[in-house]
């Protein structure tokens, strides 16, 4: 039986720093990547992110 993996993870900022530099960390592009930061969505990605900020990172979706 195959493992399934999941799409959700728990990150804990040790520090402050910019939308920028978290998407580069993890891996991600911003054109992709819909960002919610406490529950606001952010398109500016100089925007400082603070150490107890709930950040929630989504997929831009297209249809047709």
């Amino acid at each position: 039986m195959s493992e399934k993996k999941s799409f959700l993870q728990s990150i804990q900022l040790k520090e402050s720093k910019r939308l920028k530099d978290l998407l580069i960390e993890l891996g991600l592009n911003n054109r992709y990547h819909a960002v919610l930061v406490d529950g606001k969505k952010v398109v500016d990605l100089e925007t400082m992110i603070q150490e107890d900020s709930k950040i929630i990172i989504l997929p831009k979706l297209q249809g047709g």
